[in-house]
C-alpha cells in the first residue's frame, strides 16, 4: 500500500493542530497522528524524549514493520519527529524522509520570545484557539483584543518567565478568561511544559533518512539554524507565519510543498 506520513505531536501532545494539514496532504497517502497517551490518562506519561523516541518507533515500525515511512512535525513536534526517525533507524527500519515544518532547537526558540512580531503571533493563535474570540462573535475583534492583553500580560513578566506554561502566566490567563476548563487547560500547559523540558535534553544526530525543512516566510527566515547545519540542507518557505502556515490559505501551500518533497523522494527511490 501507499507509505503513510506520520505527525508527531508538537509541546501538548496534541495532533490537532495537523486537522487541516492532514485534509489537505489525505488524499494521496494515508496519514496518522502520534499523539501523547498522557492526553488521556496522565499515568500514561513518558519519562524523557529517549524514551518517548523509543515508544514512537515501536508504535509505527508496529504499523509499517520495517518502514519505508514519512515523519513530519510542526515546531518542537519536529524535534520529536528528528529524535523518532534517529529511533527507528536503529530499529533497523528505514525512514523515507524527515519533514520539520518551523522547527527549531530550544535555546534558539528562546531567542523568538524577544521578537516582537513573534510573540504577537503566538498570542494571536493563541487567543483564537482558547476560543477568546467566541464570547461575543465579533471575531477578530475580540480575538485581536484578547492578544493584546495576554501579550501585555506576558511581556510584564520576568523574562525568565516567559512561558506560556509558567505559573506567573497561568493566574493570568485564568483571570483573562475565567470561563476556561482550568483543570483541562492547566493539565495540557503541563504536557507543554514537560515537553518543552525534554526538547531541551535533545541532542541531534544527523538520521540517515533526507531531511527537509520549511520555514514560514513571514517568520525568522534568512539564517541558517542548527537544524539546517545539523541536517546539512537549506531550508525552503512558505507562506504565513509560524502559526499560520497551517491554516487557510496557507496550509494548502504548505501541503504542496510537503508533496513536492515526497513526489521527489518515490521518484530517487525508483
Amino acid at each position: 500500500g501507499e507509505r503513510p506520513i506520520f505527525l508527531v505531536h508538537p509541546a501538548g501532545g496534541g495532533c490537532g493542530v495537523y486537522r487541516r494539514l492532514a485534509s489537505e496532504l489525505g488524499g494521496e497517502r494515508p496519514v496518522r497522528g502520534v499523539q501523547s497517551a498522557a492526553l488521556a490518562d496522565p499515568s500514561l506519561e513518558l519519562a524523557s524524549i529517549g524514551d518517548m523516541a523509543q515508544t514512537y518507533a515501536r508504535l509505527i515500525l508496529g504499523e509499517q514493520p520495517g518502514g519505508p515511512c514519512c515523519l513530519l512535525g510542526w515546531s518542537t513536534g519536529g524535534i520529536y519527529a528528528w529524535a523518532t526517525a534517529v529511533a527507528i533507524e536503529a530499529a533497523g527500519g528505514r525512514v523515507e524522509r524527515l519533514v520539520l515544518l518551523d522547527s527549531y532547537l530550544p535555546e534558539e526558540a528562546d531567542k523568538l520570545q524577544d521578537d516582537p512580531l513573534f510573540v504577537r503571533q503566538l498570542f494571536r493563535s493563541m487567543a483564537a484557539s482558547l476560543g477568546l474570540p467566541a464570547l461575543t462573535g465579533l471575531r477578530e475583534g475580540i480575538a485581536e483584543g484578547a492578544a493584546r492583553m495576554l501579550h501585555r500580560d506576558f511581556m510584564a513578566l520576568p523574562s525568565a518567565c516567559r512561558r506560556v506554561y509558567a505559573a506567573e502566566f497561568r493566574e493570568k490567563l485564568f483571570k483573562r478568561a475565567p470561563w476556561l476548563p482550568r483543570k483541562t487547560v492547566s493539565r495540557q500547559l503541563d504536557l507543554v511544559a514537560r515537553h518543552d523540558a525534554w526538547a531541551r535534553q535533545f541532542q541531534p544526530s544527523a538520521p540517515e533518512c533526507p531531511v527537509t525543512i520549511l520555514r514560514a516566510r513571514d517568520g525568522r527566515t534568512g539564517t541558517a539554524t542548527e537544524l539546517e547545519k545539523r541536517a546539512g540542507v537549506a531550508a525552503g518557505t512558505v507562506p504565513g507565519d509560524h502559526f499560520s502556515m497551517l491554516t487557510p490559505p496557507n496550509v494548502a501551500e504548505t501541503a504542496r510543498a510537503v508533496r513536492r518533497a515526497l513526489a521527489r523522494q518515490t521518484e530517487e527511490d525508483n
